[in-house]
């Protein structure tokens, strides 16, 4: 599962046939808006949620969780969105096969990019620390940058570059890297111009997410749940706890004395980590036809990047457990698409019918939605007033 990743969306394309071309048969495309993919992202700075969508990040305003705002998006990537890290007014977005991307943010309405760097591998994973950011690059290992100028980021350092890094998360002068099949990885980056590769433990499962408080490491371990680990000797990490969730550990983030895990089909779990030799669940949200991805949590609320359905928010209030008390869901798979005048209509799988303004097709938007209907909507067609779709 090395890095593979199957996406859909909808692009628009401006096609362009001169003559010389045509003759040749041949097609020239050129990408002039896009919309919609996968939301594979989450990352939270009240009162703004950055959401990576397909080729994206999208800002949301979410000051009213039962009311949340899209209020800006960047121009889309070269490649899709698979994390972010925020940390004052820029955003350092994973962009797959596009490297690290840098945004600015200082205004969420108009996000926009300031500088790149385009990795050799697949950017995964991203952490921030001061003016260094630790890259989870896929086949390539950790990779370390120098931000203190954001137009002109700088690589100088790398550690682990024969193993896939899946994420990566920084406590003190320690990197701890989601490794997939070789488990957890520990550098000690007190030089990040010299990374050191001083240990690693293998969990038994597939590492995609990492989550760090001291020295103990709370580990996605895939099919395997939650791994604890201790990191009290980092050359020696050893295992100290699991909790096998019901899905697939994909995402986890520490939050007090509890573990929130973004367990793919198995929904939003909620483990007690108080004692690290013992974690046990106490709630979980589950939801139905979703893939929860990776998550944020911050104060009362936990936010849950679904790539399937979207952004959920869940009040971790009730004694009874998380509660869902908002959504975003965006246009994710498109299959099919029909258009008329100005506008296009897009059968999306079990998004169902959306609707977007073309009108200026450098920023296709969404309009409306018929999301719930009784089937997974695989073609569309259009005639005067109605639109026939297909399930």
């Amino acid at each position: 599962m090395q890095g593979l990743r199957f996406y859909g969306e909808i692009s628009l394309l401006w096609l362009c046939l001169p003559a010389a071309v045509v003759a040749q048969g041949q097609v020239a495309w050129r990408t002039i808006g896009q919309i919609g993919g996968p939301t594979q992202a989450v990352v939270v700075q009240d009162p703004y949620a950055y959401v990576g969508v397909g080729l994206r990040m999208v800002v949301l305003d979410i000051s009213a969780p039962a009311q949340l705002r899209e209020i800006g998006a960047t121009p889309p990537f070269p490649h899709f969105v698979e994390d972010i890290a925020i940390q004052g007014t820029v955003a350092y977005v994973a962009a797959g096969g596009a490297g690290l991307r840098l945004v600015d943010v200082s205004d969420p309405t108009r996000p926009a990019e300031v500088g790149a760097w385009d990795t050799r591998g697949y950017a995964e994973g991203v952490a921030v620390v001061g003016k260094t950011v630790y890259l989870a690059d896929g086949p390539y290992g950790l990779r370390i940058f120098d931000v203190s100028k954001p137009s002109q980021p700088v690589e100088v350092g790398a550690a682990y570059v024969m193993n896939y890094a899946f994420h990566v998360a920084v406590e003190g002068r320690y990197a701890y890297i989601a490794a997939g099949g070789a488990g957890l990885l520990i550098a000690d980056i007190a030089d990040p111009a010299h990374p050191a590769e001083i240990g690693s433990i293998d969990t038994n499962g597939y590492t995609f997410d990492v989550a760090v408080e001291g020295r103990i490491a709370y580990v996605a371990d895939g099919w395997e749940g939650i791994k604890v680990v201790s990191a009290l000797d980092p050359a020696h990490p050893a295992e100290t706890g699991a909790y096998k969730t019901p899905g697939l550990a994909l995402g986890v983030r520490k939050s007090g004395g509890k573990l929130y895990v973004a367990d793919a089909f198995g929904g939003l779990r909620v483990v007690d980590a108080l004692d690290p030799a013992s974690p046990v669940e106490m709630q979980a949200a589950e939801m139905p036809g979703g893939c929860a991805r990776s998550i944020a949590v911050s104060g009362s609320m936990a936010y849950v990047a679904d790539s399937t359905r979207g952004l959920h928010v869940f009040s971790l209030t009730a004694d009874s457990g998380p509660t869902e008390v908002g959504a975003y869901w965006p246009l994710d798979y498109a299959r099919a698409v029909a258009v008329a005048g100005d506008h296009a209509y897009v059968a999306a799988g079990s998004s169902g019918l959306r609707i977007l303004d073309i009108s200026d097709a450098a920023r296709p938007r969404e309009v409306g939605a018929v999301p719930d209907l009784p089937g997974f909507a695989i073609n569309v067609s259009v005639n005067g007033d109605y639109a026939y779709v297909l399930i």
